[in-house]
């Protein structure tokens, strides 16, 4: 889908710049750019207030890219909506949760360019 593809492109434009700051090469300005740009990376993974996580309706769970296990506990899902609600054969829900990750992984793209996305 085009939102992996843009989010892959993004990535790896941040990436040079996290090489850069790792060899000392951004000045403290750039490095706190670079920084505030990554929290609303990470924050862009997180759900909307009205969607809901397969068997996570608490409100409290709005990571959309790891989790810990519904069944095992601590032990931890990666795409867990996605992942649960296919392992449950339940299709539509299945749907459902991959349309999610996917409105999620645009709006990380965006904040990659910082551009203020509708999310």
């Amino acid at each position: 889908p085009r939102e992996f593809d843009t989010f892959q492109e993004n990535a790896l434009r941040i990436g040079e710049d996290i090489v850069a700051a790792h060899n000392g090469d951004l000045d403290d300005e750039e490095l706190r750019e670079l920084n505030d740009k990554l929290m609303k990376v990470e924050r862009g993974f997180l759900k909307d207030d009205d969607d809901i996580l397969y068997k996570r309706d608490e409100g409290w769970f709005k990571h959309t890219i790891y989790a810990p296990s519904y069944d095992y506990g601590y032990a931890g899902v990666i795409l867990p909506g996605p992942t649960e609600a296919a392992r449950d054969r339940n299709q539509t829900e299945t749907v459902n949760q991959l349309r999610m990750l996917s409105e999620r992984i645009s709006c990380a793209a965006a904040w990659m360019l910082d551009v203020d996305p509708v999310c």
